[in-house]
């Protein structure tokens, strides 16, 4: 029997399915990723290590846009020692990891390896595919932040995510993109008013919550740009020993610097409220994130932050439709944003 055929291939959600994304078939077919390992396109090989699929895994897939490919090898060293290694493949249907691809390596080679003095870093990016539109980092073996947030540490953790936003925020590595409150806001009227198109019960409510997220905007200061993770909450934070990881840089880009802070409260605010029905339930976490973001950029950063979270809560009108488990608190989260946005118009 072939090493090829020893190789388990899991595709679950019969990704090679999609017309739109014909590289999946080869991506997932264990010649053609062995060969692409035997040239030596990856960091873990060299002359005297060789890399040895074992396994590939679709774990993520959005048809026509991206796939998540889980790729198990073993590194075999010249000592006769080895490895086993899991990489990350991510797949994109139009070319568009080419630009995350470098901006991790540039974050990789700028502070943010797995040696940092600070404990705060980005998986390893070990190699890409241009042919096949794909790219590939170590995965990280480690636990999620959120039990960490609800710890006896919680409040340690809560500073520690403040801590890595603010690194990525001053990285200086440059982004070609740039998100701004004027595509905050055009993002929320495109999706929330979907909402009101699945339930005309609320359209009043929801056209009231968008005039009002327009004019909170507005009220806040254009300062400079900074570069930004711009999906930034639980979910992307992996934790090993005292060292954090963060994930998927895929959105970085120049915005406002309350955004990401924002962004991961109002992910704190909406579990709050699904998990414990009640919004203020993790107020403490919250104001532990913000005041110390606050203590690293400034007092003038503040404004922001909770704008932002505010303009977050709200885009999740929409997004909590999507979603069996969420849809049972959609409505809470309507009056949510209400109560918000009626207290910043005083």
């Amino acid at each position: 029997m072939s090493q090829m055929n020893t190789v388990q291939v899991i595709d679950k959600l019969n990704v090679t399915g999609d017309a739109t994304m014909p590289t999946l078939s080869q991506l997932l077919d264990p010649t053609v990723m062995q060969a692409w390992l035997d040239t030596n396109n990856t960091t873990l090989a060299n002359q005297e290590n060789t890399v040895r699929l074992q396994s590939i895994e679709v774990m993520r897939f959005k048809p026509g846009l991206r796939c998540v490919i889980e790729y198990g090898t073993q590194l075999e060293k010249v000592n006769a020692t080895s490895e086993n290694v899991k990489l990350v493949g991510k797949a994109s249907a139009i070319g568009t990891r080419g630009t995350a691809w470098k901006i991790e390596q540039a974050l990789w080679k700028n502070g943010f390896d797995d040696t940092s003095a600070d404990g705060i870093s980005i998986p390893e990016p070990v190699g890409r595919c241009k042919q096949l539109k794909i790219s590939f980092q170590k995965k990280i073996d480690g636990q999620e932040i959120w039990p960490l947030l609800l710890s006896n540490d919680g409040e340690h953790w809560a500073k520690r995510v403040a801590d890595a936003a603010h690194k990525i925020h001053q990285s200086g590595v440059p982004s070609k993109r740039t998100h701004t409150m004027a595509d905050e806001l055009r993002i929320l009227h495109e999706r929330v008013l979907k909402v009101a198109q699945q339930k005309p019960v609320w359209r009043h409510r929801i056209e009231n919550i968008l005039a009002a997220s327009d004019r909170l905007g507005a009220r806040l200061p254009e300062t400079a740009l900074c570069t930004s993770h711009r999906d930034y909450y639980h979910d992307q934070i992996i934790i090993r020993g005292e060292r954090l990881f963060v994930l998927d840089l895929d959105l970085y880009c120049y915005a406002d610097e309350g955004l990401d802070i924002g962004n991961f409260i109002a992910h704190i605010t909406e579990r709050s409220l699904c998990k414990f029905n009640d919004p203020t339930a993790l107020s403490h976490l919250e104001r532990c994130i913000e005041d110390h973001f606050v203590e690293l950029t400034g007092e003038h950063v503040r404004q922001a932050v909770q704008t932002y979270a505010t303009l977050t809560l709200v885009r999740h009108i929409f997004i909590s439709t999507r979603f069996d488990e969420r849809r049972h608190y959609t409505e809470d989260l309507l009056g949510l944003c209400e109560q918000r946005l009626a207290q910043a118009d005083v």
